[in-house]
Formats: structure tokens, C-alpha cells, sequence
């Protein structure tokens, strides 16, 4: 916008001085209006490119990760202590999000 803005007050001061045409005055704007739109894309480009960039680093990183034991047969070994009936069981539980608030669950069981 300020681009256009300073040819267009650019040509309407130069213009008259010097005699330029009004279709090299609009020529003008119009070019300067096409350079905007060429440096919008190309800010738009560039940040695209930067967050493929930071995707690729983060890829790069979690390849360097120590990778997880695994046993023989490709399973995970399993404590002694692991449920054989998965189940989840509460028993008089009380909640609240911050100390300040009162409690979302009470006795809950």
C-alpha cells in the first residue's frame, strides 16, 4: 500500500512537472501495485519454506533418539506386576483443577 501510495503521489508531482502521459502514469501504478503483490508472495514463500525447514530439523532430532529396548521376538518385556484383566478402579477420589477452586469430584468410587 505505501509503495503505491508514494508512486501514485510520485507521479501525479513528477507528472505534471515533466508532462508525462496519464497511461504512463497508470502504468506506473499499476507496476508498482504488481511489485506488492510480488513482495507479499514472496514473504509468504519464504515463511513456508522456514516451517518445511523447522519439520525437516525436528525429523533430524527424533531420528538421533536412542530407540527402545525390544526383545527377541519384537515384543516389549512385560513385568510380573502387569495386569492380566485390564481394568481401572477409583475409590474415593476428590478432584479440583487448582487449589483455589472448589472440587469437581467428590468421593467419586
Amino acid at each position: 500500500f505505501i509503495i503505491v501510495l508514494a508512486v501514485s503521489i510520485m507521479v501525479t508531482t513528477v507528472g505534471s512537472e515533466t508532462g508525462f502521459s496519464a497511461a504512463i502514469s497508470v502504468l506506473a501504478i499499476l507496476y508498482s501495485l504488481q511489485l506488492t503483490g510480488l513482495l507479499q508472495w514472496a514473504v509468504r514463500v519464504s515463511i513456508q519454506v522456514e516451517n518445511t525447514m523447522t519439520s525437516v530439523e525436528r525429523l533430524a532430532e527424533y531420528e538421533e533418539l536412542p530407540q527402545e529396548k525390544i526383545t527377541i521376538d519384537g515384543a516389549l518385556p512385560i513385568s510380573a506386576s502387569w495386569p492380566i484383566e485390564p481394568s481401572i478402579r477409583f475409590e474415593n477420589v476428590w478432584m479440583k483443577y487448582r487449589d483455589e477452586l472448589d472440587y469437581t469430584l467428590t468421593g467419586v468410587s
